[in-house]
């Protein structure tokens, strides 16, 4: 659902991680790109709408200045939504994904440049 939500108004580079058997504060994680402030902002919304309407709880939004990376915690499933600059910078998936197998050409070059 998550993911149709941030499909819907064209987030980049979606990822989803599986923290299910992990014992981790959730079951998964979602990673994505929007292009712009305006754009993360609106896909966060987004989020939240398609969780709310769908009768499931979310816990927090939280968001930094100029909306650069906003988290929508909705207790089984967190969604990170970042601008570019800011998902290069703190690169989750790597703190995340212990299988680097599993990622493709653009996740390799997102983790050797952090």
């Amino acid at each position: 659902m998550c993911v149709s939500a941030l499909e819907d108004l064209k987030a980049q580079n979606i990822k989803t991680i599986s923290l299910k058997d992990q014992g981790t504060y959730t079951d998964n994680l979602l990673v994505a790109t929007g292009t712009s402030s305006t754009h993360v902002q609106s896909l966060a919304d987004r989020v939240v709408e398609y969780l709310t309407k769908s009768g499931l709880f979310v816990d927090s939004v939280e968001g930094t200045p100029n909306n650069q990376w906003v988290i929508v915690d909705a207790g089984d499933v967190v969604v990170h939504i970042f601008q570019e600059e800011q998902r290069k910078l703190y690169n989750i998936e790597k703190l995340y994904m212990h299988d680097f197998d599993d990622f493709d050409d653009d996740d390799e070059d997102t983790l050797n440049a952090s």
